[in-house]
């Protein structure tokens, strides 16, 4: 499939409704496009589907990260976080530093106004 195919593609399927799975298969592939493609890719989604930035943010997520997330928010520390997922104070440290990557935040404080900025249910952390 083309680059120019898949532009047309998801200009007719977000111009009626993009499920979660279908925007999460275009934004991995806008990944491997070029920059100006991507670029129009993203002003037709912007046209068509005003909200898919913050929809998509959230499909990035792992459950893990969700999980994370939610203990961040509920001010729990490393440690903390650590007792309660029964893993290695080490695993929660790189588990949070590669969530930071996928969200695009430097710290803990930004995790959590990034997670209440996008309208994430912060539900119970399971």
């Amino acid at each position: 499939m083309s680059y120019g195919s898949s532009l047309k593609e998801v200009s007719m399927s977000a111009s009626t409704h993009v499920g979660e799975e279908e925007l999460k298969g275009v934004l991995l592939l806008a990944r491997d496009m070029p920059d100006e493609q991507r670029d129009q890719l993203f002003a037709r989604l912007d046209e068509q589907m005003p909200d898919w930035r913050k929809k998509s943010a959230l499909l990035m997520l792992s459950a893990r990260d969700d999980q994370l997330l939610k203990f961040l928010c509920r001010g729990y520390s490393n440690k903390e976080i650590a007792a309660e997922l029964r893993v290695a104070d080490s695993t929660v440290k790189n588990s949070l530093s590669r969530m930071f990557d996928v969200i695009k935040v430097r710290d803990r404080v930004n995790a959590v106004l990034w997670a209440h900025q996008h309208g994430m249910e912060l539900g119970e952390p399971r």
